[in-house]
C-alpha cells in the first residue's frame, strides 16, 4: 500500500468517487478525505485491513487451559483451586 497522503475534498471525493474507488483497487493507493481542511476520513484497500488480520475465533484459545486430575470420575468432595496467574 503506498502512503502518500493524499488529500480530497469531500466535494472532489462526491465528484470522482467511482474514479477513486477504482485507484484504490487497481493501484492499492489510499488518501485521506478532508471538510473544510480538516481529515474526516481515510480510504484504504480492503485487503490491507480486513483480510490480512481476519482470523477464526475455532481454536484461538487452545493451550489455555489445564486439566489437573480425573475430569471423568470427579468426586464433589475434591476442592476447586482457580489459578490467576
Amino acid at each position: 500500500m503506498k502512503n502518500d497522503n493524499i488529500q480530497i475534498s469531500a466535494s472532489e471525493f462526491k465528484k470522482h468517487f467511482l474514479n477513486l474507488v477504482d485507484e484504490v483497487k487497481n493501484k492499492h493507493s489510499s488518501f485521506v478525505i478532508t471538510k473544510r481542511k480538516v481529515p474526516i476520513a481515510m480510504v484504504i484497500p480492503l485487503e490491507t485491513v480486513v483480510l490480512d488480520k481476519a482470523k477464526s475465533y475455532f481454536g484461538f484459545m487452545k493451550g489455555t487451559a489445564k486439566i489437573n486430575g480425573d475430569i471423568v470420575n470427579y468426586s464433589s468432595a475434591t476442592d476447586w483451586e482457580a489459578n490467576n496467574d
